[in-house]
């Protein structure tokens, strides 16, 4: 990431710095259960992060005077470089004519709420930045996100583990956890802007 000038070096520390918090949880788009393609397509890396979200306790009821407080579906974020993620689409009788995205029909069918947030919707997004609207985890793509944070981020990856932008956008909006959904190092997506 720093080749390209966009993310400067580190300066030496006399002293070791403290941990920045949990190491990224890694969910592999490979073996038994996944399908072909990229890991926005799949519904098994969709279950395999909703059981990560669950070992979190992400919509978790506890006591709101506890401390910490529970994870709410709202303080997770599900990001992709595209417009990838998608819904599901009906003709005009109420047949599908395309579901949605795998991993978000893996998550919900795993029990998790999650809101798609269209690019362009400037409703939407003043929602998502008040935490107005339902308790639910939020898909979208980075850019229509940008400048906010949320407790768990969840970075849907085309490209294989070395994807320094997606590691970079999606470590930049989160405050805890960070999960990175990756394609086995031989199955990389090169993205045109």
């Amino acid at each position: 990431m720093g080749q390209g000038g966009i993310v400067h070096s580190y300066t030496a520390a006399p002293c070791p710095l403290p941990c920045d918090g949990p190491a990224p949880r890694v969910v592999r788009h490979t073996g038994q259960g996944h399908g072909e393609g990229l890991p926005v397509d799949c519904e098994q890396c969709g279950f395999l992060v909703a059981q990560i979200l669950v070992e979190l306790g992400v919509g978790g009821t506890g006591s709101t005077t506890s401390s910490p407080q529970p994870l709410q579906y709202r303080d997770v974020f599900i990001l992709t470089w595209d417009d990838s993620l998608h819904d599901a689409k009906s003709d005009a009788s109420g047949q599908v004519t395309r579901p949605a995205s795998g991993v978000l029909r893996g998550v919900r069918e795993a029990g998790i709420p999650v809101t798609l947030l269209e690019s362009g919707d400037e409703d939407g997004v003043r929602d998502v930045a008040t935490m107005a609207g339902p308790d639910h985890v939020i898909a979208t793509r980075c850019f229509d996100v940008q400048g906010l944070e949320r407790k768990v981020v969840v970075w849907v990856g085309e490209k294989g583990p070395d994807d320094g932008w997606g590691r970079l956008l999606a470590a930049s909006r989160c405050t805890s956890q960070l999960v990175w959904v990756t394609p086995p190092p031989r199955e990389v997506r090169h993205i045109q802007r």
